[in-house]
């Protein structure tokens, strides 16, 4: 179909191969139409991708085999494929990756970079072993006041080695070195709301019975398995 067709629903977007779970995370909170205003088709087969801070990308659309290693709409439709070959362009601009790939750029985005990208705001990431868990609920309480994207990213060894915090394993459904949108705290019963970008994967103790990728969990279990949060405005940078 036409790419203006597609479904522009972020929170359908499904990751691929590519390890674009920062950006997909961000993207996560950007609405379908202003999703849609940022990719104009060009009469020689190229597209123009217009980031929020007026960058702007030309690509190539994508070949078949690009369509299966990249991330895809709810119909299985490649906007979302573009975007990461542009912001992938957009990187190796200023900080080239040293086998020149757009596609080693693309992977492993720093939230600040995504966040400028597609929302046009700066951000700070926060070190949740630098607080204690009181003082992460006051700020996931702060969140839900602040402009999007939220962001959570889990930690990166199943023992901790990265944390002060200790936990004996992160085998609870929580992928280890992920980022995860946050949807929502509730501040009455504790609980975090998180999206996995993989749209599947989720919190094993109390599964809801839909793996979708969507799910809560106590702030308790939350603090244990994520290493940092990532907001606009808040906070110091890690």
């Amino acid at each position: 179909p036409a790419l203006l067709s597609e479904n522009f629903d972020a929170e359908q977007v499904e990751q691929g191969r590519a390890g674009s779970c920062v950006l997909l995370s961000t993207q996560a909170s950007v609405q379908p139409e202003q999703i849609r205003s940022m990719f104009e088709p060009l009469d020689n087969g190229t597209v123009n991708v217009r980031f929020a801070d007026g960058d702007v990308q030309n690509v190539r659309d994508l070949t078949l085999a690009e369509r299966l290693y990249h991330a895809k709409s709810a119909e299985g439709g490649r906007w979302p494929g573009l975007v990461e070959v542009a912001i992938g362009q957009r990187i190796s601009a200023h900080s080239p990756k040293e086998d020149g790939s757009v596609r080693s750029a693309a992977n492993g985005i720093h939230p600040e970079e995504a966040s400028q990208a597609l929302h046009g705001r700066s951000i700070a990431r926060v070190d949740l072993d630098q607080m204690s868990m009181e003082e992460t609920r006051e700020m996931l309480v702060s969140l839900m006041d602040c402009p999007q994207p939220w962001l959570a990213g889990s930690r990166k060894t199943v023992r901790g080695h990265d944390s002060q915090v200790s936990i004996e394993d992160l085998h609870n459904g929580i992928t280890n070195n992920h980022a995860y949108s946050i949807k929502g705290f509730d501040a009455e019963t504790d609980e975090v709301w998180l999206r996995n970008p993989w749209r599947h994967g989720e919190w094993v103790i109390r599964p809801d019975g839909r793996d979708d990728g969507v799910f809560s969990m106590p702030l308790r279990d939350f603090y244990s398995s994520y290493l940092w949060v990532s907001v606009p405005a808040l906070g110091t940078a890690a």
